[in-house]
């Protein structure tokens, strides 16, 4: 392989593993996601896991029966 062919390569290389910062349009959102994002990508489950019980506690407190109802429909549906 000579010099050539192979900086073609690494050229390739270095442009399949660019990956560009994600922009949201606006500098605020932006600011705001790469803030909650960083959590998420160091330490997914310590966050996850308690704001799905968390969540799920609360609708099942807000519509009780209805939310059971609802997901059988949905078990036996799908």
């Amino acid at each position: 392989m000579n010099d050539r062919s192979f900086a073609r390569l690494k050229d390739k290389m270095d442009e399949v593993y660019l990956v560009e910062p994600n922009d949201l349009g606006f500098t605020r959102g932006t600011l705001l996601y790469r803030r909650v994002n960083r959590y998420f990508k160091e330490m997914p489950f310590i966050f996850i896991i308690p704001l799905s019980f968390a969540a799920s506690t609360l609708l099942y407190l807000f519509f009780g029966p209805f939310i059971v109802r609802l997901t059988t429909l949905l078990q036996y549906g799908f």
